[in-house]
């Protein structure tokens, strides 16, 4: 069976379903351009059923997708729309595909229908509108819609207006999720850099070295020592950013008494110091990751007033050897409460209290 539809009852069928709240407003520009398409063309009774059934359920949502000439880069159609209407279920999909008359049709239809129902229209669906046709993203770009969109979102903006506002602009600047944004170059390298490295045994100086930032960041030489567990194996492993440094020859202590660590560090290209590690002591064993960790709160420039809580490590990396001794065979200075990578630790050291 094939019945002719009355554009004007269609039209206003839409318009009381739209200002109804009966559907989604999206699903109503669907009806709209279905009416557009009958108004002037004979359609199957089945075909419209379906549509109609799927336009009637309130949680539907409304997705517009075009399969443009491959000759042209714009969102216009010169071949097949589809629609792809959506009930509620992830699992539930309907594809209606139409001829491309179905799509000029759209074009068509008048700008007073598309100004009535845009301002109903959230923002996810208003961009989506505007990659329907040329007509669609001309009326679509009326900051007036999106001022609607933005006093739904926050309605005490239009209070009092911030002068010169760009409603669309403002909508699509805070609600686009944040992206990673990539650290600039550092102002320092770790060949600006030399550490001074002092641990003590109950008071007498077990070990002391000036390191600069280049011998740091190499690492240990050569492979891990057999033995270690294989959680600092991984550890050794890691893409991360590691400061560590081969203690050669191993250093063998006692487990019982403490041991305390002191790092400053000198900036050669400012000639200025840091305290970054002050005579704190090891006093948390990881057996079974084979560490031996101290740690001290940073303190940063007046310059970065809001930031703390962020701690620098000293790991003594060991093997057993005995029930009451272990062997150093490796330090590490880390920062893995903030930063990790090389330019992240460059920009952290960069923010120290240097004087």
């Amino acid at each position: 069976m094939r019945v002719r539809c009355n554009y004007r009852l269609l039209q206003l069928r839409l318009f009381l379903i739209v200002f109804s709240s009966a559907v989604h407003p999206a699903c109503a520009l669907a009806l709209l351009l279905f009416c557009a398409n009958w108004a002037t063309a004979d359609a199957n009774a089945d075909d419209l059923r379906q549509v109609l059934g799927f336009l009637s359920v309130p949680s539907a949502a409304f997705v517009a997708s075009f399969a443009g000439d491959e000759h042209s880069p714009g969102p216009l159609l010169k071949k097949t729309g589809i629609f792809c209407i959506h009930r509620g279920s992830s699992r539930t999909f309907s594809f209606l595909q139409f001829s491309s008359s179905w799509i000029a049709m759209a074009n068509e239809f008048p700008d007073e229908v598309l100004k009535s129902v845009f301002p109903l229209l959230d923002g996810k669906d208003l961009v989506f509108c505007m990659l329907v046709c040329r007509q669609w993203h001309e009326i679509a770009r009326d900051d007036y819609f999106w001022k609607c969109i933005c006093s739904r979102k926050w309605p005490s903006i239009c209070k009092q207006p911030p002068s010169g506002a760009n409603y669309k602009k403002l909508y699509l600047t805070f609600s686009k999720p944040r992206e990673m944004q990539n650290l600039p170059v550092p102002r320092l390298t770790f060949e600006d850099i030399v550490f001074y490295i002092d641990m003590w045994l109950e008071g007498s100086l077990i070990f002391s070295q000036a390191v600069s930032g280049r011998t740091l960041r190499a690492g240990l030489q050569g492979a891990p020592p057999p033995g270690i567990p294989d959680i600092l194996a991984a550890h050794l492993s890691s893409q991360d950013c590691i400061l560590m440094l081969e203690v050669e020859p191993k250093l063998a202590v006692p487990m019982g008494p403490a041991i305390t660590v002191s790092v400053l560090a000198n900036r050669k290209d400012s000639n200025k110091m840091a305290c970054i590690i002050n005579k704190s002591t090891f006093d948390y064993i990881d057996s079974n990751a084979a560490r031996a960790l101290a740690y001290e709160y940073l303190r940063f420039s007046p310059r970065h007033p809001f930031t703390s809580d962020i701690r620098a490590w000293m790991s003594l990396l060991f093997l057993c050897k005995g029930a009451n001794t272990i062997e150093v065979f490796g330090i590490e200075l880390d920062f893995c409460d903030a930063a990790k990578s090389e330019k992240e630790i460059l920009w952290l050291l960069d923010m120290l209290d240097w004087k």
